[in-house]
């Protein structure tokens, strides 16, 4: 007679009473006493029935097996993280098993790293953990981690036998979404699900594994698609930020976003030697944020610099008919210099840098299923474009880097990587991007878990112009791109900035629509203290600051409005409060 294969079932229990309890040959039960978990020898019980049913089909595709029972939850199947790893990390040290059937999972998984040096050590013993995905479609563990084989359910009925995936995927297994008779506490049933066809697997690995010596073809498969999994998630994630080192830099020219860099040049991790513009822009000559703009004709390339940190040309070059991306770019070459550019140049110099958004970040064989991320994620909103919601973004990574706490980074501006942010996720003004909607939903949610993953304390993020369409007479004017950046971050704490001539309703309504989509996360108002004075040409416009009692004006006339608390964007105690405001709130 073959030898039984032993599997240890992490569950609720098993019925003493049904049929598969005589394959038990063992049973223990974890429990927390003054804070530490233990795992002592118990009787058999199931007071809920999931193990029960889970065992019972295992015992059906196989009944020549040995069962050690490890009753982790007791009234539910939701299963506790710690009492995991300990159970795990027990059965690592003192359990002779050949499969570990877990028929649930964590969805928000805290102790990643420590999750998967547990299963990959077991994985190197030749212990196979079999584990289900999430019913209701997210990314769960361990089903998920490279060493265990995670079970999903398709609803395809074309075939009948479980397709194993032998690329790099997340879901090893695809089951067809069929019902199960079993046992439930003590009573027959139908069920479906991914626990049940976990337990349907893990049936037949063993009943494989048992007749072949030389292991089945499913079995083999199965080994084959972790392999390739491990292999391809060993990788370090794709790196998109630049290949070089940035230790002095020219900019040219100055506008909006070449502005923003000026404003925060104590943060970067570089130094600025100069900075340039056209003539007939009007600034050469004047100073910007402590430096002498100089003229674009007068930059010596020959001069001690590596890098041009290169702002949007296009409108520059259509105003004077001068072709800079061409200009910038011989010269660059000649002089051997690098080139961090805010807009595309069509170019293959291996030096030249732009934070695209590449099909290349699109998180492969994840079946549309998403992270439940556990970092702290603040949201950056608006009702509408240039109101200086990187300028916020900056100015709470910098206050909150003084507090003390490890600040990750995902920007949507270009100019992101020149701040150490962790990633850039450029989907304004000039980002060529070639994604949909469901797809930036993806990359954003993935980038948001390599974050995570960096064990940093807290994400910041913000997205591009408004949030809402002001017409509906061009659907260049609807904020698609804007939804699915919120869908893809999900963010905890949302900030929404305002201008002094929004209407109350319109910032009503964007409130409403933050609060929608992101379960009520909008908890602060910022004031953009800038007025529009009077229009010029089409749609250009003069602007203003706003008086300190207008300013004050408008933030009681918010905070009257909303009942949140309204803090000013040029106001630097303000936005120390509203620093503490975030770190009271995750607090």
């Amino acid at each position: 007679m073959s030898r039984k294969i032993r599997i240890a079932l992490i569950d609720s229990g098993i019925n003493p009473t049904i049929r598969c309890a005589k394959a038990v040959v063992s049973s223990y039960a974890l429990n927390k006493r003054d804070m530490l978990w233990e795992i002592n020898p118990t009787s058999l019980a199931d007071s809920y029935g999931h193990g029960s049913a889970v065992a019972s089909i295992i015992f059906s595709e196989n009944s020549n097996i040995e069962i050690i029972n490890f009753q982790l939850a007791t009234d539910s199947i939701n299963i506790d993280e710690e009492g995991l790893l300990f159970t795990l990390r027990y059965i690592s040290e003192n359990i002779n098993v050949d499969l570990i059937n877990i028929s649930c999972g964590i969805t928000y998984l805290y102790n990643y790293k420590l999750l998967n040096d547990i299963c990959s050590s077991l994985y190197a013993k030749g212990i196979l953990i079999i584990s289900a995905f999430d019913n209701d479609g997210g990314i769960s563990y361990p089903a998920a981690l490279p060493s265990v084989i995670g079970v999903d359910v398709v609803n395809d009925y074309s075939q009948q036998k479980p397709n194993v995936i032998i690329s790099g995927s997340i879901v090893n297994v695809l089951v067809p979404n069929k019902f199960y008779r079993t046992i439930w506490g003590d009573k027959k049933v139908i069920l479906k699900g991914t626990s049940f066809a976990c337990g349907y697997v893990t049936g037949l690995l063993s009943n494989q594994m048992q007749a072949d010596s030389e292991r089945s073809e499913m079995v083999t498969n199965c080994l084959k698609s972790i392999k390739n999994s491990v292999k391809e998630r060993n990788r370090s994630w794709l790196c998109f930020s630049p290949k070089y080192e940035i230790k002095k830099a020219v900019i040219f020219p100055i506008n909006k976003e070449s502005s923003a860099i000026l404003r925060f040049k104590d943060e970067l991790p570089f130094s600025i030697t100069h900075i340039y513009d056209e003539s007939l822009s009007g600034r050469v000559g004047s100073k910007v944020n402590g430096y002498m703009v100089e003229s674009y004709n007068n930059l010596v390339w020959s001069d001690d610099f590596d890098t041009i940190v290169v702002s949007c040309t296009s409108e520059l070059s259509a105003l004077t008919r001068k072709n800079y991306a061409k200009d910038i770019l011989e010269n660059s070459i000649k002089y051997d210099k690098h080139i961090y550019s805010l807009e595309n140049f069509d170019t293959k110099y291996e030096h030249f840098f732009f934070p695209e958004i590449t099909r290349d970040m699109i998180p492969c064989h994840n079946f549309n299923k998403l992270h439940k991320n556990t970092i702290p994620v603040v949201g950056v909103f608006g009702t509408s474009s240039k109101q200086g919601k990187f300028t916020l973004q900056l100015s709470i990574i910098k206050i909150l880097k003084e507090m003390g706490y490890d600040t990750g980074f995902i920007s949507t501006e270009p100019s992101g990587y020149l701040f150490d942010a962790d990633y850039v996720f450029h989907f304004g003004y000039g980002s060529c991007s070639s994604l949909n909607q469901w797809e930036n939903i993806a990359v954003l949610n993935e980038l948001v878990w390599q974050v995570q993953l960096k064990n940093k304390d807290i994400l910041i993020s913000g997205c591009q112009s408004g949030i809402l369409n002001y017409d509906n007479s061009h659907m260049d004017n609807f904020a698609i791109d804007q939804y699915s950046y919120i869908l893809g971050l999900s963010p905890d704490y949302s900030i929404i900035c305002v201008n002094p001539h929004d209407s109350v309703d319109y910032i009503k309504r964007s409130i409403s629509f933050i609060n929608a989509i992101s379960e009520n996360t909008l908890s602060a108002i910022v004031l953009f203290p800038v007025k529009v004075s009077a229009l010029s040409i089409g749609y250009n416009y003069n602007s203003k600051e706003l008086s300190l009692q207008e300013e004050k004006a408008i933030i009681s006339k918010l905070h009257t409005e909303f009942d949140l608390p309204v803090y000013s964007l040029r106001n630097e105690e303000d936005l120390k409060k509203l620093c503490e405001s975030i770190i009271c709130f995750f607090s």
